[in-house]
């Protein structure tokens, strides 16, 4: 990270965010880095920036900052955004095993985020 990686520096800042980390969580840092990385081109950080920004995480909620993000990520990344979008709707519709495709989709064409959901849905549905 500090050679200015934006792999490391997103990994990183998902540390930070992670609650069983060495210290707990610093949600302040973690923007800090996924905003640096972002900044690089990094379309998981934006998605983490942005979602801090929304929830008021290490910041003060702001849902102009949180839409600057997810903007740029419609704009250059637009069909990940389609099937980010795609999974997630399937996900509220309670429709599992299409989610967790369209994530998978996604994931193999570079949006991490979507690898961590599909994650998220085979533990949700391996513990049942």
């Amino acid at each position: 990270a500090e050679k200015g990686d934006r792999n490391s520096v997103y990994s990183l800042g998902m540390m930070y965010i992670r609650p069983d980390c060495p210290g707990g969580t610093n949600h302040e840092e973690a923007l800090v880095l996924f905003e640096k990385a972002a900044s690089m081109g990094h379309l998981g950080a934006a998605i983490e920036a942005g979602s801090l920004h929304k929830f008021g995480l290490g910041t003060p909620r702001s849902c102009n900052h949180a839409v600057r993000y997810y903007s740029w990520i419609s704009i250059k990344h637009d069909h990940l955004a389609r099937l980010t979008r795609q999974a997630l709707e399937f996900y509220f519709q309670k429709e599992y095993q299409k989610a967790f495709i369209t994530y998978q989709l996604a994931a193999e064409a570079g949006c991490e985020t979507s690898q961590y959901n599909a994650a998220y849905i085979t533990e949700k549905e391996n513990s049942k």
